[in-house]
């Protein structure tokens, strides 16, 4: 399957997590801004995911990036996405 794992990653969901990270990670990264899928970077844990915000794909904005530094923030940037309903369990 080689690389065209990464673009079934990235676009497998409505926005892409990102945690950590090396090559493969920031593959995923560049695919899923490509195609417009918001980028929630998980902070303080390393990798490409710690400088994401700063350090944007490039220049175009394709979509938001939404950093957390924990559950309680993940569940609020997806919310502020309308990924999860208002007041409800994200499951």
């Amino acid at each position: 399957m080689g690389d065209a794992r990464n673009l079934l990653m990235a676009l497998a969901g409505d926005a892409c997590l990102v945690i950590g990270g090396r090559a493969g990670t920031i593959s995923e990264v560049c695919l899923a801004w490509l195609h417009h899928r918001p980028l929630l970077p998980l902070t303080g844990c390393g990798g490409w995911s710690d400088g994401l915000l700063d350090h944007p794909p490039d220049e175009r904005g394709n979509a938001p990036i939404l950093p957390w530094d924990g559950v309680a923030a993940l569940e609020r940037q997806l919310r502020q996405l309308g990924l999860v309903p208002s007041g409800g369990n994200p499951g």
